[in-house]
């Protein structure tokens, strides 16, 4: 791995979906000595590349990563990690001063107000920012707006070095800075099970990983939930919308690796806090994330409603009363096929019942009888979704 460090020339690219970023990185003195050979600061600029939307013009930094090589645009940097450093150079400040983290600020302003107090720039901010005012430019007002922009920097900046400390992604880093703020921290070490819950992107590997960096133990309550619901998520990947208690229990200790007494303990704690719901009356006791019960009620629900309409009133009686199967003939001829007798019975129930489900497994032919359905629909002028 190899570090460098340096002054952020240009952001190049950013994908704010996935993070990744291609920036331009003119390197600090004892970076330039070590890639270009020279004793002082080289006029060129390395690519760096990673995630690292945090970045932005004029930021100082130390970057982690390996170099490689493409083919077109040559060697870069890609970086695993990085800490952003308040700056301490006078040309730092000008240039932190410009960035968009002081909106109002242009690089005019930003050489100015370093020309008035020199290196003692940071400690005016942070102490004394009225005296900021002395600058052409700069109000009483604008004057505190720079002192608050100067503590969220220097605050976000400490945040994702510490987070970056506790194994955690830049990309990551910077969602878990977006949800908590300058408490990022504190939330991780006293809950880092909530990222699971909170963070796009972060399961409950990747917590549990963070969790036992910190130190939580296996039994930990914390954990324990986690893994329950960890349990009933990967259910649901497999297309279960509960688990029977027992199930639950026994998936969620294989997984856990603790006594089954302390699952069944944190179970209750969950249902108590109505985070999981059991269905008591049924005799395997089934349990859902809150979240999937609501989902499966609302559900049901809908279909309860679609089920009781009055079949009088229905758009599709209209259709079902021509000569339907007359139709269907001419719709097989022009398109070349031949619907099977299930299949024209499904079409007919569709247009007489309030609901229906067509089922069947590959190559029974629902699409065929789904799109014949859906000509005779559209050409009745009837919505459909």
């Amino acid at each position: 791995m190899e570090t460098v460090k340096g002054i952020v020339h240009r952001v190049t690219y950013q994908n704010q979906e996935n993070g990744y970023c291609v920036i331009k990185v003119k390197p600090a003195p004892e970076s330039a000595r070590k890639l270009f050979d020279v004793e002082v600061d080289a006029d060129q600029t390395i690519t760096v590349t990673g995630s690292l939307l945090m970045i932005k013009k004029g930021d100082e930094a130390e970057f982690l990563g390996e170099w490689k090589e493409h083919h077109k645009y040559g060697s870069y940097l890609d970086v695993q990690r990085f800490h952003l450093h308040q700056p301490t150079s006078l040309d730092g400040l000008a240039r932190f001063l410009a960035t968009d983290y002081f909106s109002g600020i242009g690089p005019v302003t930003a050489q100015l107000l370093v020309d008035e107090f020199g290196e003692q720039l940071p400690e005016v901010i942070e102490n004394s920012p009225q005296k900021l005012a002395k600058v052409k430019g700069v109000s009483r007002e604008k004057s505190q707006e720079i002192q608050d922009a100067w503590t969220e920097a220097k605050t976000v900046r400490s945040e994702m070095i510490a987070l970056q400390g506790l194994g955690i992604t830049p990309l990551t880093a910077q969602k878990v800075i977006n949800q908590y703020g300058a408490k990022s921290v504190d939330q991780i070490r006293q809950n880092p099970y909530q990222l699971a819950q909170d963070i796009w992107g972060v399961g409950f590997t990747k917590a549990d990983e963070i969790a036992k960096g910190i130190g939580f133990k296996n039994d930990h309550p914390f954990r324990v939930q986690a893994g329950i619901s960890y349990a009933l998520l990967k259910a649901l990947d497999d297309g279960h919308m509960y688990l029977p208690r027992e199930e639950l229990i026994e998936v969620a200790q294989k997984l856990l690796g603790v006594n089954k007494e302390r699952v069944q303990e944190q179970l209750e704690t969950l249902v108590n806090s109505n985070q999981l719901v059991v269905e008591r009356g049924d005799i395997s006791q089934p349990t859902y994330l809150k979240q999937s019960f609501n989902q499966e009620q609302e559900l049901a629900q809908l279909l309860r409603t679609v089920h009781d309409t009055d079949r009088s009133r229905s758009k599709l009686r209209h259709i079902a009363g021509k000569d339907v199967e007359k139709r269907v003939k001419e719709i097989e001829k022009e398109n070349e096929f031949e619907l099977s007798t299930k299949q024209r019975e499904a079409i007919m129930m569709s247009l007489s019942a309030p609901l229906s489900v067509l089922t069947g497994g590959p190559g029974t032919g629902k699409t065929t009888t789904i799109n014949t359905l859906l000509a005779l629909l559209l050409e009745n002028s009837v919505d459909v979704a």
